[in-house]
């Protein structure tokens, strides 16, 4: 099997950079393309909270919740990339998403004719450690092609 693009979900959590340093020595062995995808679940408020009402007015600076979950997912796929690329990695193609968590995977695994999705699994607590996260689960019974799941 040849390995030419690796989907690399995202979420900044310890499982899913070791899963970035995985896909990183992957890739520099095969010479693979990594795609990093970062999914956040909804889009969030386009409203200013009154309590920063005053900087926006001050400063001309718009916080909004959509604004810092959109910076939130910018510094998750950066700091990514710079996993990947200790790791041997070239550079990741970098892609936000706002979703399912699992169905914009596979989507996302699709569109670029993925060889392979490599992702973290989430321990939560002691016999959280025996099984997979929720999502790793369900991208492993529903993809078409091979995963690796990292501890």
């Amino acid at each position: 099997m040849a390995i030419r693009k690796i989907i690399l979900p995202v979420d900044g959590s310890a499982a899913s950079k070791r899963a970035a340093v995985a896909a990183g020595e992957l890739a520099a062995a095969t010479k693979a393309a990594i795609v990093a995808v970062h999914v956040r679940a909804r889009y969030g408020s386009d409203t200013v909270p009154e309590e920063l009402l005053p900087l926006d007015h001050a400063e001309h600076v718009r916080v909004t919740e959509a604004a810092m979950l959109e910076a939130a997912a910018e510094r998750i796929l950066d700091e990514a990339d710079q996993i990947l690329r200790k790791a041997g990695a070239g550079a990741a193609a970098k892609i936000p998403e706002i979703g399912d968590p699992t169905a914009r995977i596979l989507e996302t695994a699709r569109a670029h004719d993925a060889d392979l999705i490599v992702m973290g699994r989430r321990g939560l607590g002691p016999i959280g450690r025996l099984l997979l996260g929720s999502v790793s689960g369900k991208v492993l019974q529903l993809s078409g092609i091979p995963c690796l799941v990292v501890p």
